[in-house]
């Protein structure tokens, strides 16, 4: 069973990138990524949780004061990508 990278507090809903066979983590994490850039944020805060060694982690980002959908987006990807350095997620 795969551990996938997910996304709350998106319009649309969850996204959630399921581990593929014989994928590296970058290429993992660079699928899910790109699939939160093609959203746009339902409110004010974004939510990354996924499943490192260590267990649950998450990261979240709040929305800066007339801060664009684009800008919050990329930089709730950073947050993420920054907390998946010392944690990197496993399938």
């Amino acid at each position: 069973m795969s551990n996938p990278i997910t996304t709350s507090g998106l319009k649309n809903g969850l996204v959630s990138t399921d581990h593929l066979s014989g994928e590296s983590t970058q290429a993992w994490v660079g699928r899910h990524s790109t699939s939160v850039e093609l959203t746009k944020p339902g409110g004010n805060t974004l939510t990354t949780t996924w499943t490192s060694a260590n267990g649950r982690q998450s990261v979240s980002t709040d929305r800066a004061p007339n801060e664009t959908d684009e800008s919050f987006l990329l930089r709730h990807i950073l947050d993420y990508s920054d907390g998946m350095v010392p944690e990197p997620p496993i399938p």
